[in-house]
């Protein structure tokens, strides 16, 4: 994991690589109990803040699957695609 110092100024916190390695290291997690265990392991060397962030982008995919899946968005694409 990176040290706290590591970061790069023109990124938003949430694309930081100190959070970008925290969600690569969970994310390949062989299973949800060593899922698990690392989001543990993370949440020891991370503030509640890159946490959230660090939950938020791996669950970012369900999110948009849901969203694309929202009779919202259904109604907005189909305007969108009219107005081309």
């Amino acid at each position: 994991m990176m040290n706290k110092q590591s970061t790069i100024k023109i990124l938003p916190i949430c694309l930081q690589p100190r959070i970008l390695a925290a969600v690569s290291y969970i994310h390949k997690s062989p299973n949800k109990e060593i899922g698990l265990e690392r989001i543990s392991k993370v949440s020891r060397k991370l503030s509640d803040r890159e946490m959230r962030y660090v939950l938020s982008l791996l669950v970012f995919d369900q999110i948009l699957d849901m969203v694309s899946e929202s009779d919202d968005f259904k109604n907005f694409t189909s305007i969108k695609r009219t107005i081309h």
